[in-house]
């Protein structure tokens, strides 16, 4: 049996902290993607599109994704982002 190491708040807080996000401890998923959104209108082209590509990645990895980041992510930054989904 293979075990997935699932995604989690703390690997959202990672992700986002390697991207330059203003966060000084680890947060809700909820709290990472509003700050994350709130973020995004400071930031250059660049960085969004970085941001952009990390939320399609992480969305697709639906299987290993726990419900309360995809809910946080498609609440928060697929609008902001305007990421359109299937």
């Amino acid at each position: 049996m293979m075990i997935a190491d699932l995604i989690d708040q703390d690997d959202l807080y990672e992700h986002f902290k390697t991207l330059g996000l203003p966060l000084s401890s680890p947060e809700s998923a909820d709290q990472c993607c509003q700050v994350a959104a709130q973020w995004l209108g400071t930031v250059d082209e660049g960085t969004q599109e970085a941001v952009k590509v990390l939320v399609e990645q992480l969305l697709q990895q639906e299987a290993i994704l726990l419900p309360e980041i995809k809910t946080a992510l498609e609440a928060h930054l697929v609008p902001a982002l305007g990421i359109n989904q299937h």
